[in-house]
């Protein structure tokens, strides 16, 4: 049990939400939503260059919030899943505010 009380600290430290599941008794860390209320800059140029194979595609930069202000992510290459499309991050419109979605795979 004081494992799981140090894994749980250590999670809610990095900002995320975390739950506990009866009876399986271990920790579940859960992104919390990001709402802001700006929208975000316009995306940066950024150079890409040679895949490392041809199963690697390019998963572009995006921009992230913190209490300080805005911050750009850089892009990086990621590797092809078979029967999923790639989602890229982004920031959804929700009345007068922007929800960042996390980028990732959602199946075909």
């Amino acid at each position: 049990m004081r494992q799981l009380s140090i894994v749980a600290l250590l999670l809610l430290g990095s900002a995320c939400v975390v739950r506990v599941h009866e009876p399986v008794h271990r920790a579940v860390a859960v992104e919390e939503e990001l709402v802001v209320e700006q929208a975000p800059p316009p995306d940066q140029v950024e150079v890409i260059g040679v895949a490392p194979s041809p199963a690697h595609f390019w998963v572009k930069g995006h921009w992230m919030w913190r209490a300080s202000g805005w911050y750009w992510v850089g892009g990086h290459w990621e590797e092809r899943r078979h029967g999923y499309e790639w989602v890229h991050p982004h920031w959804a419109v929700r009345g007068r505010h922007w929800v960042f979605v996390p980028g990732h795979f959602a199946r075909l």
